[in-house]
């Protein structure tokens, strides 16, 4: 008997029900297109149900770790449920048995996807992000592997694939950070030194901030600002331009620190005197970010 499978749909779970012999040839060869089908439609959360698979050959078990392979890769996860004890010992033998999630309830399986999943890319350097995120309003902070950029998301949109940024950090030092808080206007906030070094993560910000920027840099967690730093702050607010609108709040700043600062606008020593400035912020454009193609 050669390899049938079915598919039906739990949630956002996609069960393939196999059933026969999993072997070199037609069975294989199903069991490949089955997998990459399903995740170039966007289901990435599959289960196979081996529970009616009466015979599987090292073929079949290479196209086990293909399809693993292949939803990984695509942000997804491949879960096993219900294999005979055969196919257990076969996978222990080959040393493959931990590579896989191995289920015996069904609801189990089911439940232990966080939610639908996809690879989206970083909104700093654009690399390729994998990691759960759900529809909606998601919690989670997501960090960028390459760049150390930490975000979170909201507006989560598969259909449209797109999503918001809410807020995101890069780090400058050591437990210190530049943080973008998403809104009308957007928030630049420091926490730590502000040098030649930290300066950097103040560029990546600044380029993330979608134009025409809308922005109100808070000062309040600086500790420690040299010369090159204070600088690179100059330079960028000297090159914003029209239609740009940026106010720079000096409220909290320590005095040794706020000494080497302007004292007209864009910099107030007033908080909410900043934002005044600002004035009509209501067009203030959205961060978001392309969620991947599988």
């Amino acid at each position: 008997m050669s390899c049938i499978i079915t598919k039906r749909d739990v949630g956002d779970v996609t069960i393939l029900e196999c059933s026969g012999r999993l072997t070199l040839g037609e069975g294989s060869a199903l069991l490949r297109e089955t997998i990459k089908g399903q995740v170039e439609i966007g289901r990435n959360q599959l289960v196979l149900l081996l529970a009616e698979i009466a015979y599987m050959d090292s073929s079949g078990v290479g196209e086990l770790v293909s399809g693993f392979t292949t939803v990984y890769n695509s942000g997804g996860a491949l879960k096993l449920l219900s294999p005979k004890k055969r196919i257990v010992d076969f996978l222990q033998i080959t040393k493959l048995y931990t590579v896989f999630d191995v289920y015996q309830d069904e609801a189990a399986a089911v439940r232990s996807f966080g939610g639908p999943s996809y690879p989206f890319q970083c909104p700093v350097c654009q690399n390729r992000v994998l990691a759960y995120i759900r529809k909606g309003c998601d919690e989670t902070s997501h960090t960028c592997g390459r760049c150390d950029g930490a975000f979170t998301l909201s507006d989560i949109d598969p259909v449209a694939g797109r999503a918001a940024v809410r807020a995101l950090s890069v780090p400058s030092y050591a437990r210190e950070t530049l943080t973008l808080r998403c809104g009308a206007p957007f928030e630049l906030i420091f926490l730590g030194r502000l040098t030649l070094f930290s300066s950097r993560a103040l560029k990546k910000l600044w380029a993330v901030v979608p134009g025409p920027r809308r922005l109100l840099v808070d000062m309040s967690g600086m500790t420690e600002c040299d010369d090159a730093g204070r600088d690179a702050l100059l330079s960028l607010l000297s090159g914003a331009g029209s239609p740009a609108k940026v106010a720079v709040s000096l409220n909290g700043l320590p005095n040794g620190v706020r000494a080497g600062f302007p004292t007209q606008p864009p910099f107030f020593e007033d908080r909410d005197v900043a934002l005044n400035w600002l004035g009509n912020v209501s067009d203030t454009p959205q961060l978001s970010i392309a969620l991947l193609k599988y």
